[in-house]
């Protein structure tokens, strides 16, 4: 964090510039010289109490002259419009125009001639601002000659004499007032020539311009860093009557405010310092504070775990981790690029970069079939058939596609279904069974008492009942 004080202070004719002190108090300033921290310290300055507390070497005018009250040269009245003393004068009082007082004074032909002055009281060692504002009362086009009004401060000139060819203008100078406690004030006409050296005099001040004790300056708070998308607070609290214009950053929540809240945007790969100017003015009191704010925005890490993941049931697979960061781990395991996984699930990782931190999920999807079973091994006699299948359509040996087929061949049959790039089968053997070759000969004739033993080649049901062979 940096601090730059500087207050400056601009009149008419003088520029002042008062550099910042510290001590362990606080920042101190010599601010605003002068937006003013006194009261007005001439009496009368407006003329609103008339033709009093003032001295002057003019004439009051008291006797008409061919032009009006105020024909002669070196004559003043205290009024509010000049049109009314003189045939060709005109304007209004500079304070309430139509009802307010002013000087008006048609200018002597003497150079260095006082027109208005005062004794007032004042601090050692202090500065004052001397001001009025005057202006021109002649509406003859042909007078070119302008009255040259100067300040002086005991008989010393303050500053450079002011022409008054227009409407109200501020002329103002500033006096320090060293060892003085009482001081005369003056305002004097060093015009030497007639013909349009006439004017107007109002609103006559002088006002201290004392120390301003700044015990503690606005900030723009402490350097931070934050991460790509991230929202950190900047500036401290917000002090009573100043004004906060913040520069120089993006991305601020507002620019008035004393903590606007920063948004870090970081689309690199490496770091970018934002320096946010807050500049402070002190509302009527001119002191001009300027503070920096480093804000490093760090990029987040780049973290690709890459698509979604198909894992046949049975297998395994290797998720990878890639891109640009420090470390990067596996869920609750120990930092590594990859991880070797069995069952389906979502899987996250979080990689680090610095001090900022990225999280991404992958998922790894086992496809679902339906049960497929085609029951166990079985066997049929040769001139019948069988069917499998479960109804599930899918694609068998025999290239049929069907949820059942119909055999009646020996041998292996299975079944085999298909899911994103995943396959499961089932298989049965069939065994066919011939029937056996059963002979008990031709037709003969038996004779009494006598006996026929037939003979097969394997154990047989007889119609007598009985199981065997012969």
């Amino acid at each position: 964090m940096r601090f730059e004080y500087f207050c400056v202070v601009m009149r008419s004719l003088t520029l002042f510039v008062f550099f910042f002190f510290t001590t362990a108090m606080g920042v101190y300033s010599q601010c605003g010289a002068c937006e003013y921290l006194t009261d007005n310290l001439v009496n009368n300055g407006d003329f609103s109490q008339g033709n009093t507390a003032f001295s002057t070497e003019y004439s009051l005018a008291t006797t008409a002259g061919p032009w009006g009250l105020l024909s002669n040269a070196g004559t003043y009245v205290v009024g509010n419009n000049a049109a009314t003393f003189h045939q060709f004068f005109a304007g209004l009082d500079h304070t309430s125009p139509g009802s307010g007082n002013y000087m008006i004074v048609n200018g002597s032909n003497n150079g260095g001639t006082l027109v208005w002055c005062q004794t007032i009281n004042v601090e050692p060692n202090t500065l004052y601002s001397f001001s009025a504002w005057a202006r021109n009362v002649d509406t003859n086009p042909q007078n070119t000659v302008y009255a040259n009004l100067q300040f002086l401060v005991n008989g010393v000139a303050l500053g450079n004499p002011f022409e008054v060819p227009g409407n109200w203008q501020n002329f103002s100078s500033d006096w320090d007032s060293g060892a003085n406690t009482t001081v005369e004030i003056c305002l004097v006409n060093q015009q030497t020539n007639g013909g349009g050296n006439d004017f107007g005099v109002d609103d006559i001040t002088f006002t201290a311009c004392l120390p301003y004790i700044i015990e503690m300056p606005p900030s723009a708070g402490s350097d931070v860093e934050v991460c790509h998308g991230e929202d950190v607070q900047i500036g401290e609290g917000s002090l009573t009557n100043w004004d906060y214009n913040w520069s120089n950053g993006t991305n601020l929540s507002s620019t008035t405010n004393s903590q606007p809240t920063f948004s870090g945007v970081n689309l690199t790969n490496a770091p970018i310092v934002e320096s946010i100017i807050l500049t402070t003015d002190s509302l009527n009191l001119g002191c001009v504070f300027t503070d920096t704010v480093n804000v490093t925005i760090n990029p987040l890490p780049d973290l690709d775990l890459g698509t979604d993941h198909i894992l046949c049931a049975g297998d395994q697979l290797t998720l990878l981790a890639s891109g640009t960061f420090d470390e990067v781990s596996w869920e609750n395991n120990a930092p590594a690029t990859d991880l070797l996984v069995t069952t389906e699930g979502t899987y996250s990782a979080t990689a680090t970069l610095g001090a900022c931190e990225i999280t991404e999920t992958v998922d790894v999807i086992t496809p679902q079939f339906p049960n497929l079973n085609l029951g166990p091994d079985t066997s049929i006699c040769e001139d019948q058939t069988i069917t499998f299948g479960n109804g599930v359509a899918g694609t068998w040996n025999t290239q049929e596609n069907s949820g059942f087929i119909e055999v009646s061949n020996e041998g292996w049959y299975w079944q085999e279904l298909e899911e994103m790039g995943c396959t499961v089968r089932d298989s049965v053997f069939l065994e066919v069974i011939n029937y056996p070759q059963v002979s008990l000969g031709d037709d003969f004739f038996l004779c009494p008492d006598t006996a026929f033993l037939f003979q097969l080649s394997q154990p047989g049901q007889w119609n007598t009942g009985e199981i065997t062979d012969e």
